[in-house]
């Protein structure tokens, strides 16, 4: 079913999601033959797929069941939902606050399936449980949950966050190979729950990514199962990094030939690179200070004029001035109107 130069899974994962489908009324042997594979043929021992292919089914069933949980909890979760929790967790400035977030947009959205981030020791540990195991009987629902947590979270620091061990509820599978590609790192089978582990270095680095970002990483996801988002090849995103790890807060920012000199190329080819994305670094420099100081409005203890201390504003003054170009209102009224809608 498969060439062998490029990466594949298990059907097993396929078989669990098609069945959770048919529960939600989908024509799974239609929906097979749309991917080009025959339905009877998945079910072979030792049959195979693509991984992308497996990421574009993931997408085909969100749609078809209107469903994220893919018909494998009892109540369904509404299309939207990962991108909304998503959208909530960019505008944290750690990845610890964002996947707290996250977890907790999450947790509004569906009971089926519960996100818990525990610290233990230097590990950070994030669960998976299903209310229902019963309807997840293969636990590809439990994998796909925490590989997509594990892309997100490497996504939103713009980097490979690599995955010290993995937890699976349910004894050594046949297909056991497979979680090498999908989760590299220790595996252990047999666990109380599904489980992600990975240092806790990673939890205080800087959240990155903007709304424009999750914009396309929302249209892409789930990406390839075995692909994990690292450095973003875009020159927007490599500025931003810089400029936030280099400076951190309160926000100054360098000219652009300091930034060029640190990305080792020269202020003409930098300007052109920028242009060729669709933007300038006065456009960058200002969407950067506009997503600081969204995500500072949802700290209730911070004053609008902390706020402007920490975006690198003279003051409150030139904040409000700037916000009201930006959003239509003053931060004091975003701030009101978000208390409002939470």
């Amino acid at each position: 079913m498969t060439s062998s130069t490029t990466p594949t899974l298990s059907s097993h994962f396929v078989c669990g999601l098609l069945d959770g489908a048919a529960r939600r009324g989908v024509d799974t042997v239609a929906i097979a033959a749309r991917m080009g594979w025959d339905h009877e043929a998945l079910q072979a021992p030792g049959a195979r797929v693509l991984a992308a292919d497996f990421s574009a089914l993931v997408r085909l069933l969100w749609d078809e069941c209107g469903d994220e949980l893919i018909g494998l909890t009892a109540s369904p979760c509404p299309r939207g939902a990962f991108a909304l929790a998503c959208e909530v967790a960019i505008h944290q400035e750690t990845l610890g606050r964002s996947l707290a977030r996250f977890i907790a947009a999450h947790a509004v959205l569906t009971q089926d399936i519960s996100l818990a981030m525990d610290i233990e020791d230097d590990m950070a540990v994030v669960r998976v449980r299903v209310r229902q195991p019963e309807l997840d009987p293969t636990g590809v629902l439990q994998e796909l949950w925490l590989m997509m947590v594990h892309r997100v979270a490497s996504w939103l620091i713009a980097r490979k966050i690599p995955i010290a061990r993995v937890d699976f509820p349910h004894a050594r599978p046949a297909h056991a190979d497979d979680y090498d590609s999908i989760f590299p790192g220790t595996h252990r089978f047999g666990a109380e729950c599904a489980a992600l582990h990975f240092s806790t270095r990673y939890v205080g680095l800087s959240t990155l990514r903007t709304e424009h970002e999750l914009a396309r990483f929302v249209q892409a996801r789930p990406m390839d199962a075995t692909e994990v988002p690292g450095e973003d090849a875009t020159f927007s995103t490599r500025v931003r990094t810089m400029i936030l790890r280099q400076r951190g807060l309160p926000l100054t920012m360098p000219s652009l030939e300091e930034v060029a000199e640190s990305l080792r190329m020269s202020t003409p080819t930098l300007r052109r690179r920028l242009r060729e994305e669709g933007t300038t670094y006065r456009d960058l420099t200002r969407r950067l200070r506009h997503d600081v100081v969204l995500s500072k409005l949802a700290d209730p203890h911070l004053s609008v004029g902390e706020i402007a201390h920490i975006a690198g504003f003279a003051d409150a003054g030139n904040l409000t001035r700037a916000f009201k170009r930006w959003e239509g209102m003053s931060p004091t009224s975003y701030r009101g109107e978000r208390d409002a809608e939470n």
